[in-house]
């Protein structure tokens, strides 16, 4: 997990491979958390099928021109996939823009909001 307040502006998360994007490619790479965010306002609206949120997720990304590896949500303290939302879990995202592979996640609760807390 990222620790709090370790994104840009914009919602790219902090890291040395990010820092080989161009301006162009940020503002794409950027996409990644808004779609986490989407998902987050999707599951307040009441969506809590997670195959619903991958699926919503991976076409944001898809749309931007970025390549996924992968979209999962999991359970936040074992980290196995799961069926529905029901306590806290990890939103992950894995997803190339030109070479440079991008990853981010955020933790959620049930409702769909962001969790800074600790787990457990």
């Amino acid at each position: 997990m990222l620790p709090h307040g370790s994104r840009k502006k914009n919602g790219l998360a902090l890291s040395s491979r990010n820092n080989r994007l161009t301006q162009e490619e940020r503002r794409h790479g950027a996409v990644i958390y808004a779609a986490l965010m989407d998902a987050s306002f999707s599951i307040q609206k009441g969506i809590t099928n997670p195959r619903e949120l991958r699926e919503e997720i991976w076409q944001s990304l898809a749309r931007e021109g970025l390549k996924v590896e992968y979209v999962e949500i999991v359970d936040a303290i074992n980290l196995h996939p799961i069926e529905r939302l029901g306590g806290t879990a990890v939103i992950a995202v894995a997803a190339y823009l030109g070479e440079i592979r991008l990853i981010d996640n955020i933790l959620i609760d049930e409702k769909g909001n962001k969790e800074i807390a600790k787990i457990g």
